[in-house]
């Protein structure tokens, strides 16, 4: 066995060539593409956020657990050489199998501390941040009928806390005299707990057919879990949190000598709440000390749900192996995201803020009458279809051929959008334009390979070559919705200057909200959006017409 840190299977990916951890969100990134476009599968099943990308359960990177160590039979890592049943990523593949019963009894247990006492110290002699973690768990795992019907459970529990030192120059005891609402203690707590439980059933009423039913149930909690950055106060973060359920349903079996067939069904819904502090207080960025107030973007609901189903037929004729199958994926979500709705207001210096002389101010808010959660609410979905064909040749004892060909297409939402070339005379956009599709006719994926012994015993080459498309997450197209210049967007007020200088002078906006003097700390949506105009140039998303997922030719030599 080798060290697992934080028991995550991911980090034993990293053993393998081209794969990495991407800095957006945590995500596993392989062969140099970006993390959201590797696709991850257990038992073969899509485990896929189809909202945000990367893994199910993984809270966008902030969830410490979404599958446990002690539910892992084994897994594999394709960079180069995928066959056709392998789609949706143009990236890589990681498929992870999962451990089931047996007629013997079998358990474990485990628990790990982790003491600040055996963390060593920077290289520049500092001492690291004050942090506890607890990890416990186990597993057991057996028959209900001998040879028949079998069990196996696992749970996996982490308790994690860092103290975070906040930089002094936040600390600042004069901005803390003048706004007693935005103090701060001199550290924080970030907080990442979590568990997951894992349950398999297998039956095997003959040994030509089994039926597999399995669930995997997330849950984390992270307190000032938003991030763990110095450069802001306590009260400038959020409570994360997160709670799944991820059910699997497969029937595999045997049809004569010579025909096998897998069949696959899966539903998967996450919650994933996002939390402010309650406060009532805007985001306030000061250069040259940080982060006071509250995040503007927190709190954020979102619920996404999946349903799935897939088959694959296996034909062995002659020297031949036929597949051939399909799958379905319907992804659905259902979320409230209203970035800046707070507002939030920049100052250039210490002095500025001292005085409440802000150099700029935007908002997020609903227009037509529309409240702030109204114009942030994103509620569709993306179908996607795709079916494949291969043929895998044992042309001579050292010589094998596969080739194929996989057709893939991603239905995205049919609510109209704003058309960026449909423009009225105030100014105004039309909603007249659609998300494209992309057709099955459209991502087609031929796939190639070919193995070759020289008959040494002792060298093989391979060669391959195949086209891959990525799906494009649904969060690339959530705020085509709501920032669209008619159901919300972003309205900005800045500060004029006195030319030459970074002096800023009072705005004449007349929606501004208080100035110097006039300047409040406590209060949130200092904008009247009902007194918005048509936004001249307002922050808006659009998409081309044109747009096609992301694809790739790939080709390899070993």
């Amino acid at each position: 066995k080798m060290p697992l840190a934080a028991r995550d299977f991911r980090n034993l990916v990293l053993l393998t060539p081209q794969t990495r951890f991407d800095s957006e969100r945590g995500n596993l990134a392989i062969s140099g593409q970006r993390g959201i476009n590797t696709n991850v599968t257990i038992d073969g099943v899509d485990f896929n956020n189809g909202f945000f990308g990367g893994t199910v359960g993984g809270a966008e990177g902030r969830a410490p657990l979404s599958v446990s160590q002690e539910s892992i039979k084994e897994f594999s890592v394709i960079t180069n050489g995928a066959s056709v049943e392998f789609g949706r990523s143009g990236g890589g593949f990681v498929n992870v199998v999962t451990k089931s019963g047996g007629n013997s009894l079998h358990g474990s247990a485990f628990y790990y501390n982790q003491p600040q006492s055996l963390i060593a110290d920077f290289a520049n002699g500092t001492e690291p941040a004050e942090q506890e973690k607890d990890q416990y768990g186990g597993s057991i795992g057996g028959r209900i009928v001998t040879d028949k019907l079998f069990y196996f459970l696992s749970y996996d529990e982490v308790n994690k806390s860092e103290t975070v030192p906040i930089d002094p120059r936040v600390l600042d005891a004069g901005v803390f005299a003048r706004y007693p609402e935005l103090a701060s203690p001199d550290t924080y707590t970030f907080g990442q707990d979590g568990d997951v439980l894992f349950g398999r059933l297998d039956w095997q009423p003959t040994q030509n057919h089994r039926l597999m039913l399995r669930g995997n149930f997330t849950d984390y909690t992270g307190v000032n879990g938003t991030s763990n950055a110095t450069t802001r106060t306590e009260s400038y973060n959020g409570i994360e949190g997160l709670d799944t359920e991820a059910w699997v349903a497969s029937y595999s079996s045997q049809w004569g000598s010579n025909v096998l067939n897998d069949l696959n069904i899966n539903y998967i819904v996450e919650d994933t709440p996002r939390e402010d502090k309650g406060l009532d207080l805007p985001d306030f960025q000061v250069s040259g000390l940080g982060a006071y107030g509250e995040v503007a973007f927190l709190p954020i609901v979102s619920t996404t749900e999946r349903k799935g189903i897939s088959d694959t037929v296996t034909w062995l004729t002659g020297d031949h192996i036929l597949k051939f199958g399909g799958e379905y994926n319907d992804t659905s979500i259902d979320q409230i995201f209203k970035g800046n709705w707070r507002g939030v207001f920049r100052f250039n210096s210490r002095a500025d803020f001292l005085a409440g002389k802000w150099a700029s101010y935007n908002q997020f808010g609903g227009l037509g009458g529309l409240t702030a959660d109204e114009a942030g609410n994103a509620d569709f979905g993306q179908k996607e279809t795709a079916l494949f064909i291969q043929d895998q040749w044992f042309m001579k004892p050292n010589v094998t051929i596969s080739a194929g060909v996989r057709f893939e297409s991603q239905d995205n939402p049919n609510d109209p959008i704003l058309n960026p070339l449909d423009r009225n005379a105030n100014g105004s956009y039309n909603l007249s334009a659609q998300i494209p599709d992309a057709d099955i006719t459209d991502q087609i994926s031929p796939r190639f390979g070919i193995t070759l012994s020289p008959g040494d015993q002792k060298s093989v080459v391979r060669f391959s070559a195949g086209r891959f498309w990525a799906r494009t997450p649904a969060i690339l197209l959530a705020q085509l919705f709501t920032s669209n210049g008619l159901q919300g967007t972003q309205y900005q007020i800045n500060a004029p200057t006195v030319p030459g200088t970074t002096i800023v002078l009072q705005p004449t906006d007349p929606l501004a909200p208080g100035w110097g003097a006039n300047f409040t700390v406590p209060g949130t949506e200092r904008i009247d959006f009902t007194r918005v105009p048509t936004p001249r140039a307002p922050g808006v998303f659009a998409i081309d017409p044109d747009f096609d997922p992301a694809s790739e030719w790939k080709m390899s030599l070993g």
